[in-house]
């Protein structure tokens, strides 16, 4: 059953996807690759040619094509099953999540993507979120994604999209272990460069003072969006869980998509 109404839509996207021209989606998968951005110390993203953060495709609808493509490609080859239009930056043309039900860890299984001219362009990915801190969230309509994880410690970065391409504005880093006789060792990065522990605590605690809440695409105990309030308590990125975000199903975010383009 699953198999024939499979078909079914992918003969209605095919049909959608010609008549708006389709296109194809484009190869992005390398988070934050080397395009000659520069972030600013106040959070606003300016590169070389002038444009400012965020901006992105707005011609017609193409991104309802671009979205539907990339959705068909992520269900049939098995990598999600839960998708999502979001806010990441302040234009009317969301980005699109998504992600798996399955909570495996030996491959990606959540995406967060824009559009172009060109294409859907990936923004970032990961794992199934609770191995060594693994997530990804973004603060809505302010241009910010936060990926975590690190193998013992603490990683996150945070990046906004410039010209539909990921760029970094911050990667802050803890590692926590112990020497030889037992004596724990703290080794810290802020932007690559070596850094004390409260160097790193004032960087984060800098770039995420302006912001009282986030949300995290799946968590380790709900596979929906969860809505959470962030804080610096005690030299700690805390959060706490405020809210759910329903995932639609491939059917569902298909039938929305469908809508807008009517």
């Amino acid at each position: 059953m699953r198999k024939i109404l499979s078909s079914i839509i992918s003969i209605c996207i095919t049909a959608c996807l010609l008549c708006a021209c389709g296109s194809a989606v484009s190869d992005s998968s390398n988070v934050a690759e080397a395009s000659g951005n520069k972030p600013t110390g106040n959070n606003e993203v300016v590169s070389d040619n002038g444009l400012e953060a965020g901006s992105k495709s707005k011609k017609d609808d193409s991104y309802i094509s671009n979205y539907m493509e990339v959705i068909d490609t992520l269900y049939k080859e098995g990598s999600a099953d839960m998708f999502a239009l979001i806010y990441v930056d302040e234009d009317d043309i969301p980005e699109l999540a998504a992600a798996s039900s399955e909570g495996l860890w030996d491959k990606d299984q959540i995406f967060l993507y824009t559009s172009s001219d060109h294409g859907a362009v990936l923004v970032a990915s990961d794992i199934a979120p609770g191995m060594e801190g693994h997530s990804i969230s973004f603060i809505e309509g302010k241009n910010i994604i936060i990926q975590s994880g690190a193998a013992a410690g603490e990683r996150y970065i945070f990046y906004g999209i410039e010209d539909t391409q990921p760029v970094e504005l911050l990667d802050v880093s803890c590692s926590y272990m112990l020497d030889e006789s037992g004596e724990e060792i703290v080794i810290c990065n802020v932007n690559d460069k070596d850094a004390t522990e409260q160097e790193y605590v004032d960087a984060l605690k800098d770039f995420l003072e302006p912001y009282e809440s986030m949300i995290m695409l799946q968590t380790v105990s709900s596979q929906d969006m969860v809505e959470m309030s962030v804080s610096m308590e005690n030299g700690y990125f805390a959060t706490e869980e405020t809210g759910t975000i329903p995932y639609s199903t491939y059917v569902e975010i298909l039938d929305e998509l469908m809508t807008l383009m009517k």
